[in-house]
């Protein structure tokens, strides 16, 4: 081949290279143009973003502070030093505490468990329901039972007649994973002090058997002054057992006007209203203490010099927590039942605006969307355990007009002032408390649930209509 022919050819092919190689530069530079300017917008974006972000943050940092400094203004506890004030024994108060604590001490809640487990009428879970175990079948294992737990049984009884005021230690600055084990034990206390009710009804034994429930009292009262809900709940069950239990000895045993008397006493001495705001005191504390308990970058300033922390992203759920709890203890300081109705009507607002919230907004709000849902229904086991309380302190009442005059009285009214001062008051909707009179009962009974006098109908298969307590002529003599 010739060599000039050749070179020509090169020549020719390096000439129609070059438009491609401009159309390829031109591309890779129009590229790098969009590359740059997604770069640039998307981190002018995020610096937005970032920018918002430190706003809400700071923002409701700002309303936290604002709150915080309400609660304190108000005397009501937030931060760790003020739970602590707030939990301390009053000057000159008697102190039950060593005496409660001894009591628990010698309960391990899983041996107990694992002592328990073949028991049913030890139940692990007991109801909030009033049943008592009528029928036991398995007396030699209830009997054993009873006479290893025999200390803290005898001790609880002890406690309960010293008086005084009970402040469990709980360590605040865990929050929300403090160790709250004493409810635990006293729940185990609480199943042990009903089958020793049980237990004394059996021999006929009916002064110890109140001694039992006086216990079973007493044990609410440890619990009345903790700062938790769950506390606060294991107290009511002590009441709901002691409930029980009375209606179940009023039933069954022929007590006397003395031993009725007692059992006034001790049921008229449960006090509900301050442990629900107590209840939810600590509670709204403590979540604070673990909503702060993180290393921010970015802290709140609160009153006295402290100084607490909030990491981004937390704020803006701890704001709407304190937001909610606000109206929530709010309406504990309303007479029953608006207090119920107030708090559920606040919760339900609240659930109906988790609905309408977004994806992003639900992350943020993630705590206060778990923590919040249910609390109505501390209040809802209150006013129930108040409702049967009520009904049957009245029922005592007119047990002890039945065994003065022959019968029950035909209206609780009779019973004022001789037997009661005032007649117990319904909490479901602040009436007084209803009764029905038949020649071989009375039932005294609250409107329950749906707000109905359903004349003490409790005999439905699902819930009761009414919250009803019935007394029939003793079936069996002391």
């Amino acid at each position: 081949m010739c060599p000039l022919l050749s070179h020509g050819s090169q020549v020719q092919v390096s000439e129609a290279g070059k438009p491609a190689r401009s159309i390829l530069a031109r591309i890779a530079g129009g590229a790098a143009i969009v590359l740059a300017a997604i770069v640039l917008f998307g981190g002018l974006a995020f610096g937005i973003f970032v920018l918002w972000f430190r706003a809400e943050h700071f923002s409701a940092l700002k309303s936290i502070e604002q709150e915080v400094a309400r609660i304190q203004g108000a005397g009501e506890p937030i931060t760790v030093a003020d739970m602590y004030a707030f939990h301390a024994l009053p000057p000159g108060e008697s102190n039950s505490t060593p005496l409660w604590l001894d009591v628990l001490s010698s309960i391990d809640e899983q041996r107990f468990d694992a002592d328990t487990k073949s028991m049913p009428f030890v139940a692990k879970r007991i109801s909030e329901e009033t049943h008592f175990p009528s029928e036991i079948t398995q007396w030699s294992d209830a009997a054993a039972l009873l006479e290893k737990y025999q200390a803290p049984i005898q001790a609880a009884k002890s406690a309960a007649k010293s008086g005084g005021e009970c402040r469990f230690p709980i360590k605040f600055e865990d929050g929300y994973a403090a160790d709250l084990s004493h409810a635990t034990r006293m729940n185990c206390l609480i199943r042990l002090l009903r089958l020793d009710v049980r237990a004394h009804f059996e021999h006929q034994d009916a002064d110890s058997a109140i001694e039992a429930i006086e216990a079973l009292l007493g044990a609410a009262r440890a619990m009345e002054h903790q700062p938790t809900v769950v506390e606060q709940l294991t107290g009511t069950l002590a009441v709901n057992e002691a409930v029980g239990a009375t209606t179940y000895l009023l039933n069954e045993l022929q007590l006397d006007d003395e031993q009725l008397q007692r059992l006034h006493a001790a049921l008229g001495g449960v006090e509900f209203d301050a442990g629900l705001t107590t209840g939810l005191l600590g509670e709204r504390a403590l979540m604070y203490q673990s909503f702060c308990s993180y290393s921010p970058p970015g802290v709140v300033s609160l009153t006295h010099g402290e100084r607490v922390g909030l990491e981004p992203g937390r704020a803006m759920d701890c704001q709407k927590y304190l937001e909610v709890m606000a109206s929530i203890i709010a309406a504990t300081e309303l007479p029953f039942p608006d207090a119920r109705d107030l708090a559920r009507e606040i919760e339900l607002g609240f659930q109906d605006e988790v609905k309408e919230m977004n994806g992003l907004l639900k992350m943020k709000l993630a705590n206060s969307i778990a923590d919040l849902p249910g609390t109505y229904m501390f209040f809802d086991a209150i006013v129930r355990s108040h409702a049967y309380l009520n009904a049957t302190i009245a029922a005592i009442a007119s047990e002890r007009c039945r065994i003065d005059s022959g019968s029950y009285p035909s209206q609780l009214s009779d019973l004022v002032p001789k037997y009661i001062r005032e007649v117990p008051q319904d909490p479901l909707d602040g009436s007084p408390m209803k009764s029905q009179v038949s020649h071989k009962e009375i039932v005294v009974y609250s409107v329950g649930w749906n707000l109905r006098d359903d004349g003490g109908r409790d005999d439905t298969t699902r819930a009761p209509l009414d919250f009803a307590v019935r007394v029939t002529p003793v079936k069996r003599s002391r």
